[in-house]
């Protein structure tokens, strides 16, 4: 299963069984209205789909149809550019971390995407990195978050290069226009066996580069669960049923996904703020639905089949551990 997108879509989508599921702000275009959002969900419709958003900010939230809900699912943290170098250099946690990836002769390079030469093999190398890094988290293939390194047009691909070998990359999208334009950092992941500190050296880097093309904020998405989420919506307009439901999954899924570890990494950067985030769906469809399409649309199959092999995975894994 692969994320789609039509000339018509504003978004990038992955289509399940039952539902069109759509991953955080991934836009095509940079700006939505409301009018785009109800015209993608109508289209959907005449498909025989509902549509599940996931990952949108409050501002997208309110462009929602009134028949939709919204569950909090995290919260995204926030950068004024302007003061991102200064702000690192005195984090001492960044500053040596990205010093030691330096000593050990890490580089970062910004790959030109329209470049038909060599984004070839960058893309492949990139794909290497992905698998590899599934593999270590003992994750599921993650179709509509991973793949975003897919679809890098309008995008800014960052990629930090050991003994010539791509060993950690990150994806950058522009969502908005003008002043209030946030350039995301749809996700970062490095090899296993990657440089200490080449993360941060990416990170710290691709800010400075983003300042210099006239940005002036930098996300780096979506941290699930984060204690730093504090939703202003109303409770008319949100599912508590399915944030317990999550807050349920988030407990029981600590093995396979260390959604502390991720908000502690992001949090060593000193955000300026943090915004929260949310699933949003219509609110006639069930909670357990939900969660049914979006967990397969991670794992591109099944949601059943998708569990079934991840949890041998995980056997696999752990036995290979204890010998």
């Amino acid at each position: 299963m692969n994320m789609v997108s039509s000339i018509k879509s504003p978004f990038l989508y992955t289509q399940t069984a039952t539902a069109t599921v759509v991953a955080g702000n991934m836009l095509v275009t940079e700006s939505v209205s409301s009018a785009d959002i109800q015209a993608f969900i109508n289209a959907q419709l005449l498909r025989g789909k509902a549509t599940y958003f996931f990952g949108l900010d409050e501002d997208l939230v309110g462009a929602c149809p009134l028949c939709y809900k919204h569950a909090l699912i995290g919260a995204e943290p926030l950068w004024n550019l302007v003061h991102w170098r200064e702000r690192q250099m005195r984090n001492k946690t960044v500053r040596n971390s990205s010093q030691a990836a330096l000593c050990r002769g890490c580089v970062v390079y910004e790959i030109d995407t329209k470049d038909e030469h060599c984004i070839g093999e960058v893309l492949q190398q990139c794909e290497n990195v992905r698998q590899q890094w599934l593999h270590s988290k003992h994750l599921p293939p993650l179709h509509f978050v991973a793949e975003t390194v897919l679809y890098l047009e309008k995008k800014h691909l960052f990629v930090v290069q050991w003994n010539n070998v791509i060993v950690a990359y990150a994806v950058v999208c522009k969502v908005g226009s003008g002043v209030d334009a946030v350039y995301r950092v749809e996700h970062f992941i490095r090899l296993p066996d990657a440089p200490q500190g080449s993360l941060e050296l990416l990170l710290l880097t691709l800010g400075e580069a983003l300042l210099l093309k006239g940005a002036s904020k930098l996300s780096l998405s979506l941290a699930p669960f984060s204690q730093q989420a504090l939703s202003r919506l109303p409770k008319e307009q949100r599912s508590l049923s399915m944030e317990r439901l999550l807050r349920v999954i988030h407990v029981c899924g600590a093995y396979w996904y260390n959604a502390k570890g991720l908000e502690r990494f992001k949090t060593k950067f000193l955000p300026d703020e943090w915004k929260p985030l949310y699933c949003s769906f219509p609110s006639n469809d069930s909670s357990v639905k939900v969660l049914a399409a979006l967990a397969e649309a991670f794992f591109g199959k099944s949601v059943w089949y998708g569990l079934a092999e991840t949890f041998q995975k995980t056997l696999r894994n752990l036995t290979v551990a204890s010998r």
